[in-house]
């Protein structure tokens, strides 16, 4: 039977999303208080991290994240009440679209024709060389 991958994202109508990197990085800023830390364990760079927690403060009337200025005792940053039951919304919504997939979207890629199903275990999309990303042009004078 072909194998059927499932991630869940909200969009919502401002064009904003929630999936599942931002909530592996509020989980994490819950955990260790620090965003520095948080964006290390989920394989993020500070700026990206830093960019997406922006974001959801940004999007959200009330904050999603506080922070506070070092010092003796240490900067950080946690997760607001508003923010865990974000996260809670998610994970509820996340696992019971898992367990619909897991029955009725299996039973769908058993019906896959062979044509259909890859022949390797190469993936059907190839990855973005970063070599050949798109580079800033240069500004017209």
């Amino acid at each position: 039977m072909a194998r059927v991958a499932f991630r869940f994202r909200i969009d919502f109508a401002n064009g904003f999303s929630v999936g599942p990197g931002k909530i592996d990085l509020l989980r994490a800023i819950n955990k260790h208080g620090s965003l520095s830390e948080a964006a290390k364990s989920v394989g993020l760079s500070y700026r990206r991290a830093w960019l997406l927690v922006k974001d959801l403060n940004d999007t959200f009337r009330d904050p999603i994240t506080t922070s506070t200025v070092g010092g003796r005792t240490g900067g950080g940053v946690c997760v607001t009440p508003l923010g865990k039951m974000l996260i809670s919304a998610y994970e509820e919504a996340d696992q019971y679209h898992r367990e619909y997939s897991s029955t009725h979207l299996k039973r769908l890629a058993g019906m896959l024709s062979a044509e259909s199903r890859p022949t390797s275990s190469k993936p059907a999309i190839r990855p973005v060389n970063p070599a050949r990303r798109a580079r800033p042009r240069p500004k017209a004078v």
